[in-house]
This record gives C-alpha cells, structure tokens and sequence, in this order.
C-alpha cells in the first residue's frame, strides 16, 4: 500500500506511517547512574512520517544512585539519521540550572546514528552547557516535544 503525494514517481510514494508511545531513559554522559521513569497521563508518543519522528512526552525521573556529567535522555523509538537533525521545545519543572541560564533547547548529539538527547542551557553572556545530571532530583519533571530523522 501506499499513497502518492505530488506526483507518481517512486520519490513521491508514502508508506511508511506509524504511531505509538516510548519510554524515556536517563543517565549520565560518564557514569549512567540507575532512573527510574514516571510517564504522567500516558504523554510519552511519538508519531513517524517516512524519515521524520516527532515524539511528545512529560515524565519524572526517581533517582536510585546518581550517574554523573551531562545529562542524555534515550529510549527515543528510532535512533537519529548521521547527520543527527534535531529540533524541538524541552520544558523543566524544578530542574536545577546553571546560574545564568536564559533558556532550554533540544541539544544534538554530536556524531553518528543515536537513540538519545541532550538538553542544552542558554547562559546570559556566555557559552552554552549541557544540563548536569546532578540537577534532576526525583521530584523534577520534564516536558518534550522533538522533532528528528532516522
């Protein structure tokens, strides 16, 4: 099956479509650390067009012994493309932060096909940092929605 969109060419052919949830994973970039997930109202979705996998979700993690460095969120239903094309909005409730920091952003790995991300920190007049897994206590919750391709 399929559908053709714009034309008849094998290029235009769409039949790839698939909907269902994902369960996030946490550790650290050094040690992993053991998290559990809380996935508040079902929110962990995602949706995939062809190549392109935008997934939704709101949870908390519980810390049983903490890893250490930055933080890489997994479980992501697909693992990137190469080129690791990432865009998306990322919410934190009691996340603490480094001083100074103006925003959130999705943050690419940086090299080959993965499963992850990371969260990035916007600090007023100066580099960006990647979110310190030292900063999610059990209590913390995060808001996704991230748009990628595989």
């Amino acid at each position: 099956g399929g559908v053709y969109l714009g034309g008849t060419g094998a290029a235009n052919k769409l039949d790839d479509y698939e909907e269902g949830t994902w369960t996030p994973t946490l550790e650290g970039a050094v040690s992993a650390g053991s998290y559990s997930v809380t996935i508040e109202d079902s929110s962990c979705k995602y949706t995939k067009v062809g190549r392109q996998v935008t997934v939704t979700g709101r949870f908390t993690f519980t810390v049983s012994s903490a890893g250490s460095n930055y933080a890489k969120i997994g479980g992501l239903p697909f693992a990137t493309s190469a080129t690791n094309a990432m865009a998306g909005t990322v919410r934190t409730k009691g996340i603490g932060l480094a001083a100074g920091t103006v925003s959130l952003c999705i943050s690419n790995p940086t090299s080959g096909s993965v499963s992850y991300f990371t969260i990035a920190q916007s600090i007023d007049n100066a580099s960006s940092v990647l979110l310190d897994i030292a900063g999610i206590l059990s209590t913390d919750q995060i808001t996704v929605t991230l748009t990628y391709f595989v």
